[in-house]
C-alpha cells in the first residue's frame, strides 16, 4: 500500500480522531494504479483497493472543508419516522439535540449574512473577516511523477484571513504561511499565525473574526490568553476584538472561496513561467507566488519567519473558571469578546443573548504580564526525509528550485521520530 504520504489533517479530528486523509494533490484512483503497477501479481480490482484503504488503514477520500454534518448524519439514520418535521422533543434525546444543533446552525448564518451583506457597518478602521487554515498542502506538489507517491514529502500551512460578504471590495485576503521545516501547527504556531496577521492589521480599531468550530485549532484556553495579551498591547491599535463560532457540519465561510481559488491557482501555477508546466510547486517561493496570483483583489502574502514564532502559553485558571455558575464551557460558547483595558472574556452561548464576564487568567500571570518566548530554533525535518526529496524528487525539478530543499534545516532523528508519522 502507498501510505507514506497520508497525513492526519485538523478536518473532523473531533468526530474522527483514527482517521487520516489523503493530500489535495493525490487521488485514490492514482494510488490504485501504482499498486497495480508495483504488485502485478495481484488481482486486486479498483473497489476492493478502495474499501480496503478506507475500512481497514482509515483513509478518507473526502474534500476536506467540505464534509458534510456528522449531527445531521446521525440523526436521519437513527429513526425513519423522526424527521425535522415530525420531532419527537419530548422522549427522544437525539431529536432533541439535532433541533438545539440546527438552531444554532441557522441563527450562525444568519449572523454571518448579516455581516456579509452590510455597506456601513464595516470601515477601513472596523473590519470583519473569517479565518480558517487551509487543507493538507505537500510540497514539493508534482503529481504528474508518480515518484511522489513513494516519497515522504512537507506540509505547507496557510492561515487565511479574508473579509466577509461586500467587504472585499476593500478588504483583500490575507494568507499567513509556513512551512513544517519551519514550524508545526500546534496552538502555539496557530496562535503565531493570529499574530502576524494582527500586527498587518495594528492601526484598525475593531475586528471581529468568523472561526470554525475546530476544538484544537479555534477553541482553547492558548488562543484566549493570547487575544486578552494582544488587545492590551501596545502592538495593535484595536479596542475590541470580537469571535464568532460557526455550528460544526455548517462553517463554510469566505476562507474557504479563498482557499478554493489558491487550489486553482496551483493547479496552473507555472504555466506562464520558464518551468514546464503548469500546476508544479516544486518549493515554498513557488507556493508563496501561486497564492500571489489568486484572482481576487489585494491578496497579501505574510510569510512567517522564525521570529514571528511564539511559545504562546495558557494563563487560564481553572479553578476560576470552576466557580462560575453556569460554567462556561468551550463545546458551548459561540462567541467571545475581549476589550482593551481589561483580561477578561466575555462569552455567550448563544448568539443573540448577551455577554457574561470571566476573570479567567491566573493571578501570578496578571501579577507578572511577561512576553512569550521568541522562537530560536526551527522545527526543522529529519535527515532520512531531506534526503530521501533530494535523490528522488530534485531530479525532477528545475536546478533553481533545488536550493531550498539543499538548505532545508534538519534535527536528530533520534529526538524527532515523529516527523515521520505525521
Amino acid at each position: 500500500m502507498l501510505i507514506r504520504f497520508i497525513r492526519v489533517s485538523h478536518y473532523r479530528r473531533e468526530h474522527a480522531p483514527l482517521r487520516k486523509y489523503l493530500p489535495s494533490d493525490i487521488t485514490i484512483t492514482q494510488m490504485h494504479k501504482y499498486f497495480i503497477e508495483k504488485h502485478n501479481n495481484v488481482d486486486c480490482s479498483y473497489y476492493t483497493y478502495r474499501a480496503f484503504v478506507r475500512d481497514r488503514m482509515k483513509i478518507s477520500f473526502a474534500k476536506l472543508g467540505h464534509e458534510e454534518c456528522e449531527q445531521c448524519e446521525v440523526f436521519g439514520q437513527h429513526d425513519l419516522t423522526h424527521t425535522k418535521n415530525s420531532l419527537d422533543l419530548d422522549k427522544c434525546d437525539i431529536c432533541k439535540k439535532w433541533n438545539a444543533h440546527i438552531k444554532k446552525a441557522t441563527e450562525a448564518r444568519k449572523k454571518y449574512r448579516e455581516d456579509g451583506e452590510s455597506t456601513t457597518e464595516w470601515t477601513p478602521m472596523k473590519i470583519c473577516v473569517s479565518a480558517d487554515l487551509q487543507k493538507v498542502i505537500m510540497l514539493p506538489r508534482i503529481d504528474t511523477f508518480k515518484q511522489v507517491l513513494f516519497t515522504q514529502r512537507i506540509i505547507a500551512f496557510n492561515e487565511s484571513f479574508v473579509a466577509v460578504g461586500k467587504h472585499q471590495q476593500t478588504l483583500g485576503p490575507s494568507a499567513v504561511i509556513w512551512h513544517k521545516g519551519l514550524a508545526g501547527r500546534k496552538k502555539e504556531e496557530l496562535c503565531s499565525a493570529f499574530h502576524k496577521y494582527l500586527l498587518s492589521q495594528r492601526d484598525v480599531l475593531s475586528i471581529k473574526i468568523w472561526l470554525d468550530n475546530c476544538a484544537a485549532q479555534n477553541k482553547n484556553w492558548t488562543l484566549f490568553s493570547f487575544l486578552a495579551h494582544i488587545i492590551n498591547s501596545s502592538d495593535i491599535a484595536a479596542n475590541v476584538l470580537e469571535i464568532y463560532f460557526f455550528e460544526p457540519g455548517y462553517s463554510f465561510m469566505s476562507a474557504d472561496s479563498f482557499h478554493h481559488q489558491v487550489e486553482q491557482s496551483m493547479n496552473s501555477y507555472g504555466s506562464s513561467l520558464n518551468t514546464g508546466a503548469g500546476g508544479k510547486i516544486y518549493d515554498f517561493n513557488d507556493f508563496q507566488g501561486a497564492i500571489e496570483q489568486v484572482k481576487m483583489k489585494n491578496v497579501k502574502v505574510l510569510s512567517m519567519e522564525l521570529s514571528d514564532f511564539r511559545d504562546w502559553k495558557d494563563h487560564s485558571s481553572l479553578m476560576k473558571i470552576k466557580k462560575y455558575s453556569p460554567r462556561p464551557y468551550l463545546s458551548d460558547i459561540v462567541k467571545l469578546k475581549f476589550e482593551r483595558g481589561s483580561f477578561s472574556l466575555w462569552y455567550s452561548n448563544e448568539y443573540n443573548s448577551h455577554y457574561t464576564e470571566v476573570n479567567f487568567l491566573t493571578a501570578k500571570y496578571l501579577k507578572n504580564l511577561t512576553e512569550p518566548n521568541v522562537r530560536s530554533q526551527s522545527q526543522s525535518v529529519t535527515k532520512s526525509r531531506k534526503a530521501d526529496i533530494i535523490k528522488k524528487l530534485c531530479p525532477l525539478m528545475p536546478e533553481n528550485r533545488r536550493h531550498f530543499w539543499e538548505e532545508l534545516p534538519v534535527s536528530n532523528e533520534a529526538t524527532n521520530l515523529s516527523q515521520d508519522i505525521d
